[in-house]
């Protein structure tokens, strides 16, 4: 009797959050796939163990670990170089929040350049986090940079001058959604924020699965991916385009994505082979 293939679900301990710890195993088994917990100390990435399996291996944990798989043989891993705000801003022109925003290096920030706006919002360029992107005032992004110039090498790490950035006036947002994408479907989707507030909810308005929808007609970074979405006023923007490996779930229904990311991996293992 042939063994059915199963998706190995590779999970990282401690990266992700309590809750999200707790309940990704469980929502792996009602997905009826495995997994396994992979003992990846932060900061000692480089030599990630893919487990032995018999079928597709798709990672989830801390942004660096991903990073650090990406590409590699073995694994199922759909994170790519697209996931970078320049080119989501090229990509999709005015839809995009900070579409307004300035690619450059940490180093090539110059205050003349916002002398006009007290508040701006720096974000890293790269979808792997070396910073949480936050609005601040332009001496306080200067005092900042100073302090990591002052830094040594060893102590730097993740944030360096060279150190790709977005740099946008700040706005102010009023709601913010979370939306997972697999091959070309909306899968499921959770508020995760109104005015400043964590403030969870799976009910996704009709109108923010339209906008997706639209968007994902124009351009989709890799075949599995979340996009998170803001409202301002009355106008929905891409906040963000953000691979799904490292992505917090809030309400959504993880047994819901797991299967359908689950069974496109087992397609396109089976093609493969």
């Amino acid at each position: 009797m042939k063994t059915q293939v199963k998706v190995l679900w590779a999970v990282q301990k401690y990266v992700i959050n309590d809750v999200d710890g707790e309940e990704m195993p469980a929502a792996i088994d009602r997905a009826e796939q495995a997994h396994v917990i992979l003992d990846v100390p932060p900061f000692q990435y480089n030599h990630v163990k893919i487990p032995e399996h018999n079928g597709p291996v798709i990672p989830y944990g801390g942004t660096k670990m991903i990073e650090s798989i990406m590409g590699k043989d073995g694994w199922t891993c759909w994170f790519n170089d697209n996931f970078r705000y320049h080119i989501e801003m090229e990509k999709f022109g005015n839809r995009m929040f900070n579409g307004d925003g300035k690619h450059m290096r940490m180093k090539d920030f110059s205050p003349s350049m916002w002398k006009d706006h007290e508040y701006i919002f720096v974000r890293p360029d790269k979808d792997t986090k070396e910073f949480v992107g936050e609005t601040m005032r332009v001496d306080q992004f200067m005092d900042w940079y100073g302090r990591i110039r002052q830094l040594t090498e060893a102590d730097r790490w993740t944030v360096t001058e060279d150190t790709e950035i977005i740099v946008a006036p700040a706005s102010r947002i009023d709601e913010e959604w979370r939306i997972f994408i697999v091959n070309n479907c909306i899968i499921d989707g959770s508020q995760y924020k109104k005015k400043d507030r964590i403030y969870l909810d799976p009910d996704v308005p009709e109108k923010v699965f339209d906008y997706v929808r639209e968007s994902i007609a124009i351009w989709q970074p890799s075949p599995i991916f979340v996009m998170d979405i803001c409202r301002v006023s009355n106008d929905l923007h891409i906040l963000e385009v953000g691979g799904f490996h490292s992505a917090g779930w809030y309400k959504v229904d993880k047994t819901k994505v797991i299967r359908a990311i689950s069974e496109y991996a087992l397609e396109t293992y089976k093609e493969k082979k």
